[in-house]
């Protein structure tokens, strides 16, 4: 999930916390509510992990495409993304830039 974008002299520099099915502390991760995951075509059970932030030029090595190749899924709705902002930051999480 995107979390801040800035436009830079070598691309798009993202900011991103992963979107994922696996097991993950609850305090770490906000779940995508069913309905919202069926509509942007992701796995059921998935969340936003908070506490694993990246920096990368996109499109990054970990960012998967959707069939046709875009890796755009859809926006999240306004509620989740002001969870996942809020966690992050009452967290102080630190990104861990992926560009070397």
């Amino acid at each position: 999930m995107v979390l801040a974008a800035t436009e830079t002299g070598a691309g798009l520099s993202v900011i991103t916390a992963p979107v994922t099915t696996k097991h993950h502390e609850p305090e770490q991760l906000v779940v995508v509510p069913p309905r919202v995951a069926r509509h942007l075509g992701l796995l059921p059970g998935c969340g936003v992990v908070c506490n694993d932030l990246d920096r990368f030029i996109w499109v990054g090595v970990d960012v998967r495409a959707r069939p046709g190749g875009t890796p755009y899924f859809g926006q999240m709705p306004g509620r989740l993304v002001e969870e996942v902002i809020r966690r992050v930051i009452a967290d102080a999480v630190a990104r861990i830039d992926r560009d070397g």
